[in-house]
């Protein structure tokens, strides 16, 4: 990963190739990697920026995920080289949007991530400031979302479809469930049959509720006219409500 050089709109990222682990049996990228690697170059952009996760913690601020919004013109494929580019887009308080993009070697995009991020403190979970940050960040210019990731309403489902406990595989180094897990659970919460032969073009998720080790998420969907809508409860309270929006051919 590296800073890319003048004259890129954005101002990070690295070249790959599609591994045959991050895809779906259809051989297409899972969105939980898309995800992922939407994550790794946002870390690797802080670093290169000097706010590391480390260092960041020791002064007692880390990044939490308010919502993220995935908009997907084509799934890349088993093997294909791709780019990941990333930029902070806009800092409004003490939120902070970034937008990642994933690219074709040829540079059409494939799929638009904007995820909006609240600093908090780490030990009393409260939001903070925006003056502890004290960097002006490097934004993207000319940004225009499709939606705003910090304000997206989607609202909850009701009919029950699975539960799944909070395991140790799920945690990240917040503790809590990583904010990737969420895209396989909205998955695994559709109907397989749609899944496997639907072509995905949105994923909405918007965070209520940090989920712990051993919370259990009970999982409720509700049909749309392109998609689902769904949601995630521990307990009596919200963790998160999600829209998956598939192609018009079926």
């Amino acid at each position: 990963m590296s800073l890319l050089p003048p004259g890129e709109r954005y101002g990070f990222g690295r070249q790959m190739e599609i591994p045959p682990y991050d895809c779906d049996a259809a051989r297409r990228l899972r969105l939980s990697a898309a995800l992922r690697y939407a994550e790794a170059v946002s870390t690797g952009h802080l670093e290169a920026l000097g706010m590391g996760h480390s260092r960041l913690y020791e002064r007692g601020i880390v990044f939490v995920l308010v919502g993220q919004a995935l908009k997907i013109h084509r799934l890349p494929v088993m093997l294909e080289t791709i780019w990941v580019k990333t930029s902070p887009a806009a800092q409004v308080g003490a939120r902070l949007t970034r937008e990642t993009l994933l690219q074709s070697a040829e540079g059409q995009p494939l799929i638009e991530v904007q995820a909006a991020w609240a600093m908090i403190d780490p030990r009393s979970r409260r939001p903070l400031k925006p003056s502890v940050l004290a960097l002006d960040l490097p934004l993207l210019e000319g940004w225009h979302p499709f939606i705003n990731p910090a304000r997206m309403r989607i609202g909850e489902a009701s009919t029950p479809v699975m539960e799944q406990t909070v395991r140790y595989s799920h945690l990240d180094l917040n503790g809590h469930m990583n904010n990737t897990v969420y895209a396989d659970l909205v998955l695994d919460a559709l109907p397989l049959s749609e899944v496997m032969t639907r072509t995905p073009q949105r994923l909405l998720l918007k965070m209520r509720r940090e989920a712990y080790p051993g919370d259990v998420l009970r999982i409720r969907r509700d049909a749309l006219p392109d998609g689902y809508r769904l949601s995630g409860h521990i307990g009596a309270h919200t963790c998160f409500e999600a829209e998956m929006g598939f192609d018009r051919t079926q």
